[in-house]
């Protein structure tokens, strides 16, 4: 005996079962297909990063080495951050007026100025103004390049007294500008 494909009410209640289920399969196939095209996106973003970050890694002693390294040349090279600003002034004014005093420089006046942030450090300045001779001048300056940390001549400013009628002099007059750095932080 041949059976009959169900009648009509059942063939609708059958569509009527499978449209809606069909509906929500076509909307999770959906929603799936939709989170792993951005799991690629963001993958194939991530990826740059991941090597670089891997690559780091590999080099990390290096780079480790490489930092310690740049610290210690910091430190050489400019007061720890902890350093007082007001100690660091005052110690500078000393050290000129001591390093002008060993070269034979007089040392006319001198001025702690207001302290300046430049790229991450915290530049302390003293003004002065010396007196003396060309040499002592020259012995000065090589003074203040040897001196630890750095001491630099920002401005300079060398004036020779006018001279008299048949005197010459090897004296000047010398406005200067000098600073060290403090790390900021």
């Amino acid at each position: 005996m041949i059976e009959h494909f169900p009648g009509r009410p059942a063939r609708l209640v059958a569509v009527a079962i499978l449209l809606p289920v069909l509906a929500i399969a076509a909307l999770w196939l959906s929603e799936l297909s939709t989170r792993i095209w951005r799991m690629a996106e963001v993958r194939a973003a991530i990826e740059p990063r991941y090597a670089r970050l891997s690559g780091l890694l590999e080099r990390g002693d290096a780079i480790v080495a490489a930092r310690d390294q740049a610290t210690a040349a910091l430190a050489q090279r400019a007061y720890p951050a902890s350093a007082d600003v007001g100690e660091i002034g005052t110690g500078l004014q000393q050290r000129i007026r001591q390093l002008a005093e060993a070269a034979q420089l007089r040392v006319a006046g001198s001025q702690i100025l207001p302290v300046r942030e430049e790229q991450g450090f915290a530049v302390i300045t003293v003004t002065g103004t010396l007196e003396g001779e060309t040499g002592a001048l020259a012995a000065f300056l090589a003074a203040l390049a040897a001196a630890h940390p750095p001491i630099a001549v920002e401005k300079l400013a060398v004036q020779a007294p006018r001279a008299r009628r048949g005197e010459h002099s090897a004296d000047v007059t010398v406005q200067a500008s000098m600073s060290v750095l403090k790390l900021a932080r």
